[in-house]
């Protein structure tokens, strides 16, 4: 890229608590509260063959910058972009930042030279958006793009705590002479703290954050099934919903005409398929609704919007509709499956249409959709989106396909009054009229998820095999507000049993579990400290319920002398209460607790392991 030049019109914009000085796109100065984010001049750099124009202006509590990327000259299929610097402020050392994304916020040395891609669960950011605050106070800038779909990909580089700032990137996208790209940023001035940031973004994209039918609130435990789950099997489930999965015969055929197919349970799970009759009938899958209806469980067919395809099927069915890499090879996905493009303008995507259409006329009972693999998201080399193109090629931003399928299916889903679980959503944008969101496994990721779930619930799942996963899957929905798996299974006719160990876990965590199942993460500036932080971690949220503060802890170290000092702020400056319910209790105890007005002051013991704490106005 090439820095683009200085255009000699000049703009200041003012919205409650900032404003801004800028040429063009160049910020020459960024003011919030009390804090100049110019300690170093902005900057921005352009594609080659393309120029930049923005235009400044403001709403109530923010400021917008409407970039336009027009083509002079050039190739349409170089592809291109820029690059916007919002710079730190002076000192950068006790900076922090923030994104949507496992293990921040952090300080500003443990993020130089990071660039954070939006649209990437496990490396990148799933909102596109980042804040930068001052852990001494101050005020703090949250940059963020406009929700929607521009093509190309999306980056913020941050510089370390010795250069200038960090950038907002677009690049791969495709500029036509006769087609600007249009890209709007937005800037949100707040306190020192991450929180106003979310909350005045959210607040303006409601949609993205919401669920579209609350009747989602009232679903918090969840199995997994299969069409060939005993009757007596499924009269045992307690939970509230189900994913009835494998009632396909292969991956992204999800609604067979035939009459009778064979479950892909027999391609999928061979050791367990053996001398098994896995034949299949809509009646078939028809009766496991009725079973599930008859335990008092809601029943969620199991689909993709794309995604995985079989090979060999794929290759004689859709071959033209097959994404590539940019080797010119297949995307390897699920067992001997591959990635498919779904747009509609594929063989593929129109088949893929018919099958969305038709599942709830076909199965009128269903309770509602279950998404999987809405993680997807690459470049496909082979198809074209109009929007991206790098190195001479023109491409398709691959995710994009399955947006446009899940847009499809949640239409119908909620026009219909019934529910739509996803999976893995790989950013906010896809994840948009979901009701619910399913962090899939024990591991950290569900950290990610909880920014796109502040206002929808979120459910982790893990199969209770082992006291290790099941432990991990309880603490996590603890930390999240989450809804709990009971586990089931893809393939086998009954849930494996679960052992004395982790019946036990079960019941001492569900009571804890269960008080903060639907609580809304809290986004006031700067709610909760506790200390030292090595040894816990603790969230805080409010009830939907009873607009009660709950906060959840949990013990993360083995060390002897682990007691944590936990710091409340205290928003209402009344009277109030405070209960603890302890892992294992199914009793509420009073806490004491010390205040100095602006902070409520709990001492926790070594041997809490886990607790919930409940503050009550009075």
């Amino acid at each position: 890229m090439k820095t683009a030049e200085n255009t000699g019109f000049m703009q200041t914009v003012t919205a409650k608590e900032i404003s801004c000085t800028a040429d063009g796109g160049k910020i020459l100065s960024l003011s919030v509260k009390d804090r100049q984010f110019n300690g170093f001049t902005g900057k921005v750099e352009i594609s080659e063959g393309l120029s930049l124009t923005a235009e400044w202006s403001a709403g109530e509590t923010f400021l917008i910058c409407d970039i336009v990327l027009t083509r002079i000259f050039g190739n349409t299929a170089d592809g291109g972009g820029f690059s916007l610097r919002i710079p730190y402020p002076e000192p950068q050392s006790k900076l922090m930042a923030w994104a949507a994304r496992e293990g921040f916020p952090k300080p500003l040395y443990e993020v130089g030279s990071l660039d954070l891609v939006y649209g990437d669960v496990c490396y990148g950011t799933i909102i596109p958006a980042v804040s930068i605050y001052s852990s001494d106070g101050g005020g703090g800038v949250t940059v963020a793009r406009a929700p929607g779909r521009i093509g190309g990909r999306l980056s913020f580089r941050f510089g370390d705590y010795h250069q200038e700032g960090v950038s907002v990137e677009m690049t791969r996208l495709e500029v036509r002479k006769d087609k600007p790209v249009r890209c709007r940023l937005l800037f949100f001035g707040h306190e020192a703290c991450w929180r106003p940031g979310l909350r005045q973004y959210a607040e303006l994209y409601k949609e993205y954050f919401e669920p579209v039918n609350p009747e989602v609130w009232d679903c918090r435990s969840f199995v997994m099934t299969n069409p060939f789950f005993r009757r007596e099997a499924t009269a045992q489930l307690q939970c509230d919903w189900a994913e009835i999965h494998n009632h396909f015969p292969y991956y992204g055929n999800y609604l067979p005409d035939e009459p009778v197919w064979e479950s892909v349970i027999g391609h999928d799970y061979p050791e367990e398929a053996a001398g098994r009759d896995l034949k299949l009938t809509r009646q078939k899958i028809r009766d496991h609704i009725r079973d599930l209806h008859d335990a008092h469980v809601k029943a969620l067919y199991y689909l993709q919007c794309g995604g995985d395809a079989l090979v060999p099927w794929a290759k004689e069915t859709f071959p033209e509709s097959m994404a590539e890499d940019s080797a010119g090879h297949l995307y390897p996905t699920w067992k001997n499956c591959c990635f498919t493009n779904a747009d509609s303008r594929t063989p593929f995507g129109k088949y893929l249409d018919a099958q969305l259409e038709n599942v709830l006329k076909v199965y009128p009972e269903l309770d509602g959709i279950f998404t999987d693999q809405l993680c997807y998201q690459t470049f496909d080399y082979a198809h074209q989106d109009g929007r991206s193109a790098v190195d001479g090629k023109c491409i398709y931003e691959y995710g994009a396909s399955l947006d446009e399928k899940f847009r499809k299916i949640a239409h119908i889903v909620h026009e219909k009054g019934k529910l739509m679980l996803v999976n893995g959503p790989f950013d906010m944008d896809v994840a948009k009229d979901s009701d619910a969101i399913m962090s899939e496994g024990a591991s950290t990721i569900f950290e990610t998820y909880r920014y796109i779930c502040i206002r929808k619930p979120m459910l982790v799942h893990e199969f209770p095999s082992n006291v290790f996963n099941t432990e991990c899957m309880l603490r996590n929905c603890l930390l999240a507000a989450a809804g709990w798996s009971i586990g089931g299974s893809p393939s086998r006719e009954a849930p494996p049993p679960l052992s004395p160990e982790v019946k036990e876990l079960y019941r001492q965590y569900l009571p804890l579990v269960r008080a903060m199942s639907g609580a809304e993460l809290l986004l006031e500036p700067d709610p909760l400290h506790w200390y030292p932080q090595s040894v816990a971690k603790a969230e805080i949220f409010r009830s939907r319920a009873n607009a009660h503060i709950l906060v959840p802890v949990l013990q993360t170290s083995g060390c002897l002398h682990s007691k944590v000092e936990l710091q409340v702020r205290n928003f209402n400056h009344g009277e109030l209460s405070a209960r603890i319910l302890r892992l294992g209790k199914i009793d509420w105890e009073p806490i004491s607790f010390k205040t100095d007005g602006t902070w409520l002051i709990f001492n926790l013991p070594d041997s809490y392991s886990a607790c919930v704490l409940d503050l009550i106005s009075l």
